[in-house]
């Protein structure tokens, strides 16, 4: 699990995606928190880098945009500079590891 965290933690900061983020936040703040809270934009961003890695682990798509959509306060605090990229970055690992013991996105066990 280690070398999925260190290939998570090297996927670069998407900072234009956060600045049109912070920008919908301060226009249309329901519409943007209703965007940011559905996860799929950062499962994306990870699954793209690192799919045959979760897939390896039995990490599945639904898995990780349930944990990036369970988290998006998190992503919020990134968007506001509260805190790092890479500290949603773990946050998220932290979460969709959480919810593959548990049994998945849709509460089967593998």
């Amino acid at each position: 699990m280690e070398e999925l965290r260190e290939e998570i933690l090297r996927i670069d900061e998407p900072v234009e995606l956060k600045k049109h983020f912070r920008r919908m936040l301060e226009e249309e703040e329901k519409i943007a928190v209703a965007t940011i809270r559905q996860g799929w934009w950062l499962a994306k961003i990870v699954y793209d880098g690192t799919k045959e890695k979760l897939r390896s682990r039995g990490i599945k798509w639904p898995d990780l945009v349930k944990a990036a959509a369970s988290i998006y306060l998190h992503s919020i605090a990134w968007i506001q500079d509260k805190i790092t990229w890479q500290q949603l970055l773990e946050k998220l690992l932290e979460t969709v590891i959480v919810i593959k013991k548990i049994g998945g996105a849709h509460g089967k066990q593998d």
